[in-house]
């Protein structure tokens, strides 16, 4: 698109990677949101799914089985156009062993998963083209809200014949890129048909450059000069930066917990967690952490994904009640009760809270663990003490909520942190996953939500709001520069000329 400034400037961390099948972390998905085009996409302020690369879908009416229609034209960034073949490749490479993805679970649904994961078979069996154009995708029981998760660039294609590039409005520029900043340039043979952003989703700058900056001050003070156009202020710098006139508050689909170790006595015990958490001042918490600028948690589907759905009955606040539970069920720990959470991402401030409150509301001494990120990951496989987790929702359906967080399935490496089980829950959430209906899909959601809530294998605290600083002169009149997960949307941003 000409008539744009050439470069739009986004501060981000360095990515973990910008390989579809591995990219697990927030910067790394903000880049690889540019160089590649899902099937599906989602527009940004609604999440409401939209034809991509893909000109549309039909899932069968048994929720067995989605077949997608191929946007002739969509075109790697070598030139070649993509086919059918490839998705079958690609979808079946993130599922391989040797490909060594850790989030290769959200294709768990896909008929030959365990045999490719296991390393007897090379392709998927539920995946294959079934004429030009034409991919179908089976699935191992009902899934009616599957094209959600072909919104994930985990899904994207990628050449078969090991050629170079993906499919997005944007590619690598070797030429541009230098020490700790990544360029972009636009794409001139990309599609610009995607419907779920504006300009068809061929993005309105004609370069981005990403400046990997790791710490807030520096971040902050590259905005305040001009040298950045976006950065994100995670905490440190937000009263330096509610000053500001680019200041941005999106509140979006995630959510902050305390974990219990559910499989583990005396936290197995649904009665035990209900009383603990009447001992939590949750409120207090969530001002102090957030500084008025969070919304307290009461459910488990943060808003941003639920819609407008009837309210469920706030958590209480009393400490004296909880005392008298905890004494009346036998729980008087003798020794301190462990608390785990990253150390490294600045939640110091409010575990050291959590267990001032469990020593003022309960009398429970807390011994706290802080973990370096990467161990504290592994060890949320299987953890034995309470926990803090954040869960960042993964695509535009409740159901990224549910499934990963509270179904027997997700325990051991697919989200169910605190290896909660109950039958009756997992029978809700098949059920909805089952119902071709949407009205009553979304019924069924909240049933399944309402007995996760009662049983409380995490007491959730606050839902996510993201903080930003954008330059006014990116931001065209009505775009949307944060998406309804809490990430920047560039493909919308871009200075006019002057």
């Amino acid at each position: 698109m000409s008539g744009t400034h050439p470069a739009l400037r986004i501060g981000t961390g360095t990515p973990a990677s910008l390989d579809p099948a591995l990219c697990a972390d927030h910067d790394g998905a903000l880049v690889l949101g540019l160089l590649a085009d899902p099937l599906v996409d989602f527009e940004p302020a609604t999440g409401r799914l939209r034809p991509a690369a893909a000109l549309g879908w039909q899932v069968d009416p048994d929720g067995l089985r989605v077949c997608f229609r191929l946007r002739p034209g969509v075109r790697f960034h070598d030139g070649r156009e993509v086919t059918a073949e490839d998705y079958v490749y690609a979808l079946s490479r993130v599922v391989r062993p040797a490909t060594g993805s850790q989030i290769a679970y959200h294709l768990s649904v896909i008929d030959g998963f365990e045999d490719v994961r296991a390393g007897r078979a090379d392709t998927l069996s539920g995946v294959r083209v079934i004429g030009p154009g034409q991919l179908e995708v089976r699935l191992t029981r009902p899934f009616h809200e599957i094209a959600a998760v072909f919104s994930l660039r985990l899904t994207a294609a990628v050449p078969a014949d090991g050629g170079p590039g993906l499919t997005g409005p944007y590619r690598l520029d070797p030429a541009r890129s230098r020490d700790g900043v990544l360029a972009l340039e636009r794409f001139p043979g990309y599609h610009a048909a995607n419907e779920a952003h504006p300009y068809g989703g061929s993005g309105r700058a004609e370069r981005i450059e990403c400046h990997f900056v790791d710490d807030e001050d520096t971040a902050y003070a590259s905005w305040r000069s001009g040298r950045l156009d976006l950065v994100e202020i995670a905490g440190p710098r937000a009263a330096d930066a509610r000053r500001e006139t680019g200041y941005r508050l999106t509140p979006c689909a995630s959510l902050t917990y305390l974990g219990f170790p559910a499989a583990l006595a005396p936290f197995d015990d649904p009665a035990v967690r209900r009383a603990v958490a009447l001992g939590l001042d949750r409120r207090a918490l969530c001002e102090a952490v957030g500084e008025g600028e969070f919304t307290l948690a009461d459910a488990m589907v943060p808003p941003r994904l639920g819609g407008d759905r009837p309210p469920l009955e706030p958590l209480e606040f009393d400490p004296a009640r909880a005392r008298a539970e905890l004494a009346a069920l036998g729980v008087r720990p003798e020794r301190p009760v462990p608390l785990v959470y990253d150390g490294d991402k600045g939640h110091d401030r409010w575990i050291t809270l959590v267990a001032g409150q469990l020593r003022t509301h309960l009398g429970w001494d807390a011994e706290i663990r802080a973990l370096p990120r990467q161990e504290y990951l592994r060890w949320l496989d299987k953890p034995d003490a309470l926990f803090r987790a954040t869960w960042v929702s993964d695509y535009p359906s409740v159901d990224t909520v549910l499934f990963p967080l509270f179904h027997s399935d997700s325990v051991g490496g697919g989200g169910n942190y605190a290896g909660y089980r109950n039958p009756a829950v997992d029978a809700l959430i098949d059920a909805a996953r089952a119902e071709a209906d949407p009205a009553l899909r979304a019924d069924r959601y909240r049933a399944a939500e309402a007995a996760v809530r009662a049983d409380l294998p995490v007491l959730p605290l606050w839902y996510g709001t993201m903080r930003h600083l954008i330059a006014d002169a990116v931001v065209p009149a009505g775009a949307t520069a944060v998406d309804l997960f809490g990430a920047p949307a560039p493909r919308a941003l871009g200075r006019d000329e002057p």
